[in-house]
This record gives C-alpha cells, structure tokens and sequence, in this order.
C-alpha cells in the first residue's frame, strides 16, 4: 500500500493540451499543491501541458514511474493497465467509470481488469473513484478541484467508497486543526478494498484517526477483527442503512435483526464510533483531539442561561452525568463573581460575570474536582467593553487549564460565524460549532475511551458440546422432517444450557404412556416440519393436569391444527413437563451475509416482535459482552427485582447466553435460531429452556469452521 501514497514519480494517462480533460485536472492538483516527484502526462496527441510535455504512450517515458493513474475511457483502461504492466509499473490508480457499476459490458471490461491485473503482479485501487491524496508529500491524485488550505497535513486518513466525500471531508478537515494525513477514495473495490487499506493505516505512523465511509462491507467479520485490535480509534459512516428484513422470516430473530442493527451491533462490539451524518464525522474527529475522558461526569459552563439550559439538556440525552458541584467547589466559585451560591449549579450560567478573566479561573476550580472528567464551555467571541479578554486569550487560557488537568474542555464560541471561521484558522485549539456540538463530542470521547479499555475473558472451554452438537447435526442431516424444535433444544442442551426436552409421541396411546413417563402438569405442542409458529395455529396447550384433560386436547390440537394449518404435515405432538414461574426471554442466532454468525438476546414469550427490547452481538460472544447485552435491555429494571420482586438468575443467564453464542460460532450452517422462551428463575435458582426453532442451510458448514 505505501506506494500509492509515497512515491518519487507519477503519470497520468488521458491528458491533453488542447481539451479540458478530468486527467488534466489531476495534473493540476499535483503542480497546484506542490508535488515534489517527477510527474509525467500521456495522451493521445502530443504537446504540453503545466509545462509537462505530452507524452503518448507509457513506453515513452524515460523514467521509472511509480504510480500511473488512468482518466480515459473505459474500453481503453484494459490496453493501458496491460501496457502499465509491461513498463514493470506494479501501482495504478483507475479512476474512469463505467465498469462493474454499469454491468453487462462494464462487466466484462471489469473482468478483463482483474485479469490483467494478476498476470502482471499489478494492484490497483478503483475504478470509479476519485484517486488518493497523501498530505505529507503533497501527492493529490484526484479530479476535484484542491489548493494549498484545501489539503493541511494532520492526523486523519480517509478510506471512502464516495470520492466526494473524500474530497468534502478534506476540505472540512483542513480548516479544522486535525488536518488530514491520507486519503483512499475506493469505488468499485474491483482490487484493493477497505480492508486492505484499513489494515495499512492502522499501521501507518502518520495516521492518528481513521475515517471509514462505507456504502457495502467487502468482509463484515473481518472489517469486526481489525477494528477490534486497532490501538487507534476508528470511525464508520455507514450509509445504505434500509434493512432486508422478511416477512417470511422462519425465526422472530431474523424478523428483528435488520441489516443496519446488526451492523450497529458489530462496531459498537469492535469499539467503532459510528456516524450517521457527515457533520458527525467531523466533530468526532475533532472529539478525539482532546485530552481523554477518564469518566461519565461532566460539567456544563455558558455565559449565557440558554447555551447553559442547552447543554444541560444535550448532556441528559447523551447519558453524560452532570456531576453536582460540592460545597467547598460552590463556595470557591461564589468567591469569583457577583452572585449568590444558590445560582452556583450544573450546569452554570456565568453571563453575569463581567470581568471575563475569572471564567477562567471559574473552569480550573472546576476541573480541580476530582469528580468532574470535563466541561462543555461555551463564551461570548465579542462582549461589553469591560471584558478584559478578547477570545483568542480566553482560548489559550482554555488550553493551558486542559492541558494543566488532563482533561477534555470542548469549547463552542458565540459569534458571527464569519469570526468563527477566523478563529478557527488562528488557533490550533479544537472549537465546536454549537453548545450541542461540544456536549456531543464529550459523549463521544467517552464513549470511545470506555469502548477501548473493555476487559475481555476467555471463552467457555465448550469442546464436549462441540462434539455432541456436530452428532446431532449428523441425525438432522440424515433426518430432513426432523423436529426443529426438539433439534434446537438439543443443540443448546449439548453446549451445557437448561433445557426441558420434550417427549414425542405420535398417537393418543403413545402419549399416554410418555405423561405418565414425564408426569402431570403438562404442556403439549403439535409435531410438524411445516409449522414454525405453533401457537399461531392452536398447536400449543398448556397446564394440562390429568389424562382425561390429555385425551382432551389431543383431539382438540388435531382437530384445531388442521383446520388453520390444513396443508402442514403433522407427526404427532411433543410433551414436556409444565414449568411455571420465571422471566420469559429469548435467545436468537442468524448467519448474516456480511459479519456472520450473530447472536440476540430480548425480551421474550409472545411478545418478542411486539415489544422489540432486543440486542445484537456478533458470536461468540464472552462473559463480559453477555452482561453488557442484559444491562443494554429496556427490561433489565424487571431482572434486577421490582416493587418488592426478588432479583433474576442474572449470572446463570449471562454464562448461557455466551455458551449459546458459542454454539453459534461453531456451527454457521445456523442460519436461524430462536430459543423462546428462556425461562429465567429466581437468583440461584437458573435458566430454563422450553422451547426452540431451527433452521439449517448446509452449505455454509464449512465457512468456519
């Protein structure tokens, strides 16, 4: 990868002297913005363009090259990756469209690409992208429109499947202080994809942050895995966010799991920051160039009541903690300011300090409290004249007290945006936008600082169940009417999880005898390949007491079954022992098509798809993970013990639910899976499981393992 961004020379295919051409204008960039390497232009025609002579074919060049960028016509890309090949140029970058993205044709053309691309040992990025841009050596190879300010050398690196996003967030960047390092504008992803490039950044010592957009996932499960062991902080906007969800689905699991929850799930697991608007992109960018947040408790300063009241507000929907001020903290500060001690809260309203120099000193006795982690401080750029400091000394006075205390201070400035814009181009310090903005960035920073210091266990040792499961695969495959729902809670059963297995039996005299084998109360449930839901269909009765009341429901479950469900075929009912009392949860499992094996964990019974209090983990999942999913749940309040309700067996469900998502990982031929319910039982007391469905695709069983 480093010799798309570091190289001594580069030629640009498509020039002319005579025509505006896109390749043109990648010349321009490169002179423009002060290229230090050798830069050849070829075309179809000779002449001269930037003072660079015109040659017209890459056998003409008299010098080594080390990175061609093509800008002509697909139907010719192919001869000049071939010729590129033969001239020993390994790099290339094909920025011309018109290839897989079109199909039919463009497919072919793209074939022929790859192909040409093996036989000479030629890695390319591209096509349909906007090229690359390296600050440090001022290489820009890209179409739009750059100058000096528009690419300032900083900490960021951009890998985009969007070149205009590549191009705006340059932009963006280099009027902030973070500056950009390198950027990748990828397109069709036809070779080099984001992985490749995700991998080098992590790795590249100018790189401090990582910028993904991403519209498809090339390998989700592998994208999960680098940014889970990166030291660096990494964040991902990914858009085509419309889920795929089935109104067929077999399992309640696959109905809830949308394609954006479970890529959701994955980066908030692997400690990304996501974001869902560009702005966002930007000011966490901006977040991450403060000093770390050691904590969750923070405080709120403006020298205005609303900014104060604002950031207040932003700070309760972000879950930040406004930390209360301490006695001796409120009397320290009621010495700096004309005020009484009752209005010395947080968030503070400082707009009746008039001598602006004590705002200073009011934001280092805060930060001295060893409570507070930060503060979101917004100040007037203009004021009365009777302000000592004009807005550049009240900014580094801001810097000095952050760096005195190790402690993050996002600062918003209320002015004339044209001023701010000034500032911003004066200072090195970060400067947020609006009082949201800044209180937004402290959630952020938080966020990524608990996300990169989680402890993670070893999992379960699950290698007796491993064996047992792949047994009872055996018996599905040989047995394609198996029972689904006996086979899930087999599987379950195998990994060391509670079950109540049920009994079969296939007429009215067999389950008599399988009753009284189990013993009365009962629960009976209809036996069919053909019907997932079965109380849909009046195929589940419960508390069933004594034989009379068997016999009973037997007819009734029969009778109901093929009246709703008159197609399905039915092999008898299933039997188990009635069990009473619990929590009703549920466990789920799909294989999804870019991350893989995913495990969910909601609250449960027949209200699963009603109530949607559901979260997502890509399997498998540790013991840690397992309890961070049951506190994220809405009901996790009702686990803990209610209005005088005794606490839930949360460890007994943690341990089965990393056990089960172990399972998962094992088996990706799982490509649906519900265990619903999951009986959870008082504390000490644990889990048990009732109920199941499965769903197998065979072709995935060796995907890995």
């Amino acid at each position: 990868m480093k010799k798309f961004f570091y190289t001594n020379s580069i030629a640009v295919a498509g020039a002319s002297s005579t025509k505006n051409k896109l390749a043109n204008f990648v010349i321009s960039n490169l002179v423009e913005i002060g290229y230090q390497g050798e830069i050849f232009a070829i075309g179809t025609n000779r002449g001269e363009i930037f003072g660079k002579p015109i040659f017209i074919s890459i056998k003409e060049i008299p010098k080594p090259v080390d990175l061609l960028v093509i800008v002509v016509p697909s139907d010719f890309v192919p001869g000049l990756l071939a010729d590129a090949g033969e001239a020993g140029i390994k790099r290339v970058v094909i920025i011309s469209a018109g290839f897989n993205e079109l199909g039919g044709k463009g497919d072919l053309l793209a074939k022929q690409l790859k192909e040409i691309a093996v036989r000479f040992s030629i890695r390319f990025i591209g096509p349909n992208c906007q090229g690359v841009i390296c600050a440090s050596t001022r290489a820009c190879v890209s179409f739009s429109p750059f100058s000096m300010e528009h690419v300032r050398h900083g900490r960021v690196s951009i890998i985009t499947q969007s070149g205009s996003i590549g191009w705006i967030g340059t932009s963006y960047l280099s009027h902030e202080i973070e500056g950009i390092s390198k950027v990748a504008s990828i397109g069709n992803k036809l070779d080099i994809d984001e992985l490749e490039l995700l991998e080098y950044f992590i790795g590249d010592k100018e790189t401090k942050i990582i910028v993904l957009y991403l519209e498809s996932f090339s390998d989700g499960r592998k994208l999960f895995e680098l940014c889970r062991h990166s030291p660096k902080p990494i964040i991902v906007f990914k858009s085509n966010i419309s889920g795929k969800e089935s109104e067929l689905a077999l399992s309640h699991t696959l109905a809830l799991a949308s394609d954006d929850r479970v890529v959701d799930a994955a980066l908030a697991q692997a400690g990304v920051l996501r974001a869902f608007r560009f702005k966002d992109v930007i000011d966490m960018c901006k977040a991450l160039s403060l000093p770390a947040a050691k904590g969750n408790n923070f405080a709120v300063m403006a020298s205005s009541g609303g900014m104060a009241i604002i950031g207040g507000d932003t700070a309760l929907r972000e879950s930040l903690n406004l930390e209360p001020f301490s006695k001796s903290l409120i009397q320290r500060i009621g010495q700096m300011g004309n005020w009484t001690l009752h209005n010395i809260t947080n968030p503070l309203d400082v707009g009746g300090i008039f001598q602006n120099s004590n705002i200073l000193d009011i934001i280092d006795a805060i930060l001295s409290n060893e409570k507070i982690d930060g503060v979101a401080l917004s100040v007037f750029g203009t004021g009365p004249p009777m302000y000592e400091l004009g807005p550049y000394e009240i900014i580094d006075g801001v810097e000095n007290i952050s760096r005195k205390h190790h402690k993050p201070i996002a600062m918003t400035i209320v002015c004339d945006p044209c001023f701010i814009t000034e500032i911003k181009n004066q200072t090195d310090f970060t400067i947020f936008d609006t009082m949201e903005d800044a209180v937004c960035a402290l959630s952020n920073l938080w966020k990524y600082q608990r996300m990169a210091v989680r402890v993670r266990s070893p999992y379960q040792d699950t290698e007796l169940g491993r064996i047992e499961a792949e047994k009872i695969f055996s018996e599905i495959t040989e047995n394609k009417t198996a029972d689904n729902g006996l086979m899930a809670l087999r599987l379950a059963k195998a990994y060391g999880i509670a079950c109540e297995i049920p009994e079969f039996a296939a007429d009215l005299d067999e389950a008599r005898l399988k009753a009284v084998k189990i013993g009365y109360p009962l629960v009976m449930k209809i036996s069919s390949p053909d019907i997932s839901h079965k109380t849909d269909v009046g195929g589940v009765k419960i508390n069933i007491k004594n034989e009379n009341e068997l016999e009973q429901i037997f007819i009734e479950i029969m009778d109901e079954v093929k009246h709703r469900a008159g197609s399905a075929r039915i092999h008898g009912v299933m039997l188990q022992k009635m069990v009473s009392g619990g929590m009703e949860l549920i466990f789920g499992g799909r294989c999804d098509q870019d991350f893989g094996p995913v495990v969910m964990l909601g609250m449960g019974g027949i209200f699963v798809e009603t109530l949607k209090d559901v979260v997502f983990r890509l399997a498998p999942i540790c013991c840690e993970e397992a309890h961070e999913m049951i506190e994220e749940l809405k009901g996790v309040a009702l686990l803990k013990g209610v209005r005088g309700q005794k606490p839930l067996d949360v460890s007994t469900l943690a341990n089965a639910l990393e056990r089960f998502s172990i399972l998962l990982h094992d088996f990706p031929e799982i490509s649906e899976i519900d265990l619903n319910p999951v009986k959870v039982l008082g504390d000490g007391n644990g889990l048990i499981i009732v109920d199941g469905r499965l769903k197998i695709d065979g072709s995935r069983s060796d995907t890995i393992r």
